[in-house]
């Protein structure tokens, strides 16, 4: 009967308004519960309530501070104390960052912080973990709380941006970060994966970047995993292409992490500028560097792109046609690649709003029915230079050009002939002096034209063979003329 009064004593008077009563109670209530089985108080004794005078917190870290001012090595009670802790479980919350506090006491004894750690080690997978894992990582320099931070990482909980951003903003080890990164990878969260890829980038353009090359591989197949995982066009003001091609240019990734990280854009890409980086840099390995094992794959998605219907076709056959225009004479090439993409790109052409010289002098360089197929799409400001182009360097489908060009181009008539004088007067070629004949064959011959003629053909007056040509039209004009007054 005494040791239950005394024991209600002691409950009681933790509670009482007499702040010295309660203190000296609770120091009572701590020495019992630190004998385990023979106190007169188990931990199941104390509830906590509003009208308490002590939160499960408090009540908790006045113990463990207690606790820890007495003889350290004595294991019964060490015993006892980690027994009180078990049997509270719905604080382990709050017991967690009571161990983690014992365990970094400078003078604590190696058994005992080894005791410690196993017994955060163990108890990971029940609770609440955010709090207790910044605390981890607020001890970089500790393997062994980074290993154990990592760890609760990977229990079932919902990390939060807080905690991913205080590990990037922590001087970890790679290793460690990589660790950390791994878990936030497993989140459906296209925030994370954001986070993670532009720290990744601001470390890796650090001067004082260290990796070692199996880093480098996890790192960059990271980056590649997450940067499908992302909407890009929702991030693209904060990751972008840009930032890939100066570490390209920079020598900080290779050919093969580029190219991955060109494929995973383009698999994304609604943005012009965005299309012209890609296939810039397919260009670049591809092409500019010749490094060749990367063609199949850049060939498909070429086609893929092409297949997509968008609006930029133009683009990506100058592409196909830049690939094809360097290796067209290698074997290779014409048995492995050199059919099939030529015949993608006649395929497509058709989808192609306009196309411009770029394309058009690749184009007949390596198929000039494929060069007259697309002629019908050119830019009419870039005629004069592709009846220059065609009469030096490819005279002798002049006649196909020409008939084809009359035949799709909404001309211009006196421009054109204009355009064409002249560059048969640097040019004396039979066929071009023919091409002026069939324009002149097709002015008008109205009233108001006639009259103007002769000025309008002065420009061929200091050629004979012009002068002719000028001559025989404004005879044969306004004698048309005349009967058509007469008529």
């Amino acid at each position: 009967m005494e040791k239950i009064l005394s024991k209600e004593l002691l409950l009681q008077n933790l509670n009482s308004t007499d702040s010295f009563v309660s203190k000296d109670s609770l120091t009572s209530i701590f020495d019992e519960l630190l004998k385990g089985d023979k106190g007169l108080v188990k931990i199941q004794d104390i509830i906590f309530s509003q009208g308490s005078n002590y939160t499960a917190g408090e009540f908790f870290k006045q113990l463990s501070t207690y606790f820890l001012q007495k003889e350290q090595e004595n294991m019964q009670e060490w015993d006892n104390f980690f027994n009180i802790l078990e049997q509270r479980l719905d604080y382990l919350h709050v017991f967690r960052l009571l161990v983690l506090d014992i365990y970094l006491k400078k003078d604590l004894s190696k058994p005992i912080r080894r005791r410690c750690y196993f017994w955060l080690n163990d108890r990971c997978q029940i609770g609440e973990h955010e709090t207790f894992i910044l605390k981890l990582l607020s001890h970089p320099e500790n393997n062994a709380l980074m290993l154990l931070a990592n760890r609760y990482c990977q229990q079932d909980y919902r990390p939060s941006t807080e905690v991913l951003k205080t590990i990037c903003s922590l001087p970890l080890r790679l290793s460690r970060k990589l660790e950390a990164y791994s878990f936030f990878m497993k989140q459906p969260d296209p925030v994370f994966s954001s986070i993670i890829i532009k720290n990744i980038i601001n470390d890796v353009n650090k001067s004082d970047f260290k990796a070692t090359a199996a880093e480098k591989k996890q790192i960059w197949s990271m980056v590649v995993d997450l940067l499908y995982r992302v909407n890009l066009n929702e991030i693209r003001l904060e990751i972008n292409l840009d930032l890939f091609k100066d570490l390209f240019s920079k020598n900080k990734i290779g050919s093969k992490i580029y190219i991955n990280i060109l494929d995973a854009f383009a698999e994304q890409v609604t943005w012009e500028k965005d299309i012209q980086d890609i296939l810039l840099g397919y260009t670049q390995i591809v092409v500019l560097q010749q490094q060749k094992e990367y063609l199949p794959r850049v060939k498909n998605v070429l086609f893929a792109l092409l297949e997509s219907k968008k609006p930029w076709a133009n683009d990506v056959i100058r592409s196909l046609l830049d690939i094809v225009t360097l290796w067209k004479d290698e074997m290779w090439f014409k048995t492995g690649y050199l059919a099939e993409i030529t015949a993608v790109i006649q395929k497509h052409f058709w989808s192609v709003e306009e196309t411009d010289i770029s394309v058009l002098s690749r184009s007949i360089s390596v198929d000039k029915r494929m060069f007259l197929m697309l002629l019908g799409k050119s830019k009419k400001d870039e005629i004069p230079m592709l009846l220059e182009m065609v009469s030096y360097k490819y005279p002798e489908i002049w006649s196909e050009f020409w008939d084809k060009l009359m035949w799709y181009q909404d001309l211009n008539l006196e421009e054109l002939l204009g355009i064409v004088v002249e560059l048969y007067k640097n040019n004396p070629q039979e066929q071009i002096l023919q091409s002026i004949q069939s324009i002149l064959n097709n002015l008008p011959e109205k009233e108001k034209f006639v009259s103007e003629a002769e000025q309008k053909l002065a420009m061929m007056q200091d050629n004979p063979r012009l002068k002719e040509l000028a001559e025989n039209y404004l005879k044969a004009a306004r004698e048309n003329m005349v009967n058509y007054m007469i008529g």
